[in-house]
């Protein structure tokens, strides 16, 4: 039997949350049902290293989950090439601080959620972890609840029809210790400390209603719906063979680093890619000026930027026809006939997004 060894810095295991959900139930859980196993010859088995803070508590947990491994020196934790993946329960508030050591070191990212106590910070932390070229994930645990698991196969198998709206409910008590045993920590209603109920939910309220109700995406293929998916691919390949849609993809080349850019040149990365597709992949520059000129409509998916950002690129696409490469090609271009869609709501824009994730993984 070859067994593949896979290094897991756990960080921040010694709370309720890490001991219990993390690292009990689901790697000692591994551990003790023999690894996941690839074939009859070969396992993957985790190999956990416990840390934080406090050396007694580590040596106390390490001994009741039967890990040999422990310390309270992330840095050392992280700099060993064995430690392949990196777990992050500490307090959200600290989150980023580990997580940014971690794509330092080039360590696989796994998060409780939420990541950040902003949404900045963690599009920020995605967006880098992304960059890295690391496999990262966050927490979605409650996509694999009994209850949830027959909704979802009743919305798949047509059982509502049409679903129109959507209204869920999800709640818990909190004893107050006075009469009844206090089951959950203060940090659920300490702000101050990053805490609170709705830091703390609506984060599974998101994927919750996104993987339930939402569009299909990449992100979204999995073992169960892989045939789905398929057959929907299969679909949109049909409608492209046969002339009825056409697909173009500009591939970015990361041979050559940009150095030296300057913070608006940084922020402007995602318009300026837009910019070059639209200028280059559809030969507007070949357009022949005498005849009746090409009439453009671009339709965007929703720019996850500023109203101002997004006005000042569609001023940019309006000044196509006077760059010089350009000038006197036979195309038109109005302002509105630039226009943003919802993904959500258009499947070709959907497909197009699982075709796109396939050829990045």
């Amino acid at each position: 039997m070859t067994t593949h060894k896979v290094g897991i810095i756990m960080n921040g295991v010694t709370g309720r949350m890490g001991t219990n959900q993390h690292l009990l139930r689901s790697i000692k859980a591994i551990i003790d049902q023999g690894g996941i196993k690839l074939g009859d010859a070969e396992v993957i088995m985790p190999d956990p290293i416990l840390v934080g803070r406090s050396e007694p508590k580590l040596a106390a947990l390490a001994a009741r989950a039967g890990v040999k491994r422990y310390t309270t020196n992330l840095d050392s934790a992280l700099a060993d090439p064995a430690n392949q993946v990196y777990f992050d329960a500490t307090l959200t508030g600290q989150r980023p601080v580990g997580v940014r050591k971690a794509i330092a070191a080039k360590k696989h990212i796994y998060c409780e959620k939420p990541t950040a106590t902003t949404s900045a910070e963690a599009l920020a932390l995605a967006r880098e972890v992304t960059a890295a070229g690391l496999k990262n994930g966050v927490v979605q645990d409650k996509l694999w609840l009994p209850g949830l698991l027959k909704l979802k196969y009743l919305i798949d198998t047509g059982f509502f029809g049409k679903i129109l709206s959507v209204r869920g409910e999800f709640g818990y008590w909190v004893f107050t210790g006075e009469t009844e045993k206090l089951q959950r920590p203060s940090w659920n209603y300490r702000k101050e400390d990053d805490g609170g109920i709705i830091v703390d939910m609506l984060c599974h309220w998101q994927y919750v209603i996104q993987n339930l109700f939402g569009e299909v995406k990449w992100s979204k293929v999995s073992a169960p719906y892989l045939a789905k998916y398929q057959d929907l691919i299969r679909v949109f390949f049909e409608e492209v063979r046969q002339g009825h849609l056409k697909v173009r993809i500009m591939f970015r080349q990361n041979v050559h680093e940009a150095v030296g850019l300057t913070q608006e040149q940084i922020e402007g990365a995602f318009f300026r890619l837009y910019y070059q597709f639209i200028k280059h992949a559809f030969g507007i520059m070949h357009r022949p000026p005498a005849g009746e000129p090409t009439k453009l409509r671009l339709y965007f998916d929703e720019f996850p930027e500023t109203k101002e950002a997004t006005a000042q690129f569609k001023g940019f696409l309006l000044a196509l026809k006077d760059n010089p490469e350009i000038h006197g090609a036979g195309f038109t271009l109005a302002r509105e006939d630039i226009a943003e869609f919802r993904s959500h709501d258009h499947v070709l824009a959907q497909c197009l997004d699982i075709v796109l994730g396939a050829m990045s993984f």
